[in-house]
């Protein structure tokens, strides 16, 4: 369902996440890969945030997730067609 606006709208929330973390002081200056899980309401407040795949440093992991938490609303709010959990990062 969805397509190339989904896609579209993942790369947004993908760049939506790494200013957060660009911003948080525990963690900008840190090289990690991980992957999260994140469910959105209609009118684009984050739900929930949910690790899939840490980067084996727990407490960067931690302040990672604490940091997207943050965000708490996006200013563009989900298509419609854009099933739940996303992933990203």
């Amino acid at each position: 369902r969805g397509g190339a606006g989904n896609a579209t709208y993942g790369r947004y929330l993908g760049y939506l996440m790494q200013q957060a973390i660009a911003r948080d002081a525990r963690v900008k200056r840190l090289a990690f890969q991980l992957q999260v899980n994140v469910w959105l309401a209609p009118d684009g407040r984050l739900e929930k945030v949910e690790l899939v795949r840490g980067s084996g440093n727990e407490e960067a992991d931690a302040a990672v997730l604490d940091a997207l938490r943050q965000i708490g609303r996006v200013d563009q709010p989900p298509p419609p067609s854009l099933d739940f959990p996303a992933r990203v990062l």
